[in-house]
């Protein structure tokens, strides 16, 4: 009698093992998906792999080779994770982030105190039918002012005409046909990519260009640099 208590006892904790780890499993899978974070992708290895590795815990009667050996392939799965995912903790730790930030609050278009620049628009003024505008970090007070130019005065910043979801984001609505005009830096080959799976074709138009500034330190004795000696540096030429 209390050998099948036992045994009844194995089985019904070797089924809530298996329906637990497979759905936390298919869980963290999903989450991994829409969520794209590490620590879930780690859930679900655990749920298909881990956990269900613990079974023969409850059958087997000699558990210390196989202690020996589980615990082995766990540290051999975490270093496997620890090693990248230190790697990119740290590359994030020393990134110097240098993505302008911008109050938005201070450059929306038909606002008194706002600092974009004011053109009232004679030849071109939309009423009906307005293309969704979105752009970039950097452009936004070009975009916003030729909102203020064009656009009724209606028009307010993410109302579904006039929208900030900055340059990744932003190329994705493009591309996903969510949004007309996109005003940013010239997309990336990841980017358009992208646009030709969603069988959107971008067309450029060029509306300014940006420069590259160079600094040095004040005790350089190099006071002026070509352009082929910085192409040089940054290749690896000189070093």
């Amino acid at each position: 009698m209390k050998q099948n208590v036992k045994t009844i006892l194995k089985v019904l904790l070797t089924v809530a093992i298996v329906i637990g780890s497979v759905a936390a499993a298919l869980t963290a899978f999903i989450l991994t998906i829409f969520v794209w974070g590490t620590p879930w992708l780690v859930l679900t290895i655990a749920g298909f792999v881990i956990v269900p590795s613990l079974l023969p815990f409850i059958w087997l009667q000699k558990r210390k080779k196989y202690l020996i050996c589980w615990i082995s392939g766990v540290l051999a799965v975490a270093i496997a994770f620890a090693i990248p995912f230190g790697m990119d903790m740290y590359e994030k730790s020393i990134t110097i982030n240098v993505t302008p930030n911008i109050n938005t609050d201070e450059y929306l278009p038909f606002r008194e105190d706002s600092k974009i620049v004011k053109y009232d628009s004679k030849t071109l003024k939309l009423t009906e039918d307005l293309p969704i505008i979105d752009g970039a970090t950097a452009a936004f007070p070009v975009y916003s002012a030729f909102v203020n130019a064009v656009y009724p005065e209606t028009t307010e910043l993410r109302d579904g005409v006039f929208e900030y979801n900055n340059t990744v984001g932003g190329y994705r609505k493009l591309a996903e046909k969510k949004t007309d005009i996109f005003l940013g830096a010239k997309p990336s080959n990841k980017q358009i990519q992208y646009a030709t799976n969603q069988e959107t074709t971008f067309k450029y138009t060029q509306i300014g260009t940006e420069a590259f500034v160079f600094f040095v330190h004040k005790d350089n004795p190099i006071d002026s640099l070509t352009t082929d000696q910085i192409k040089a540096i940054y290749s690896g030429e000189i070093t």
